[in-house]
């Protein structure tokens, strides 16, 4: 895919299913994520993966 088809097929989702995202995908997703582009490599972003399902309730919580 062209990066500009890329940029402009990206959409924001909503709307979740119950569908487990596979580890191997997760773990290429973060490695992907740490090439992102950032002023002068200072890094300025984290990633939390959270797998518990009470902590991804509070952080609901919090985030509302």
């Amino acid at each position: 895919m062209e990066f500009f088809d890329a940029v402009n097929k990206r959409r924001s989702v909503r709307r979740f299913t119950d569908t487990r995202v596979p580890e191997s995908v997760m773990r290429k997703c973060l490695k992907a994520s740490v090439l992102a582009a950032n002023s002068s490599n200072l890094q300025p972003w984290e990633f939390y993966w959270v797998r518990d399902e009470e902590k991804k309730k509070k952080i609901i919580e919090a985030c509302f």
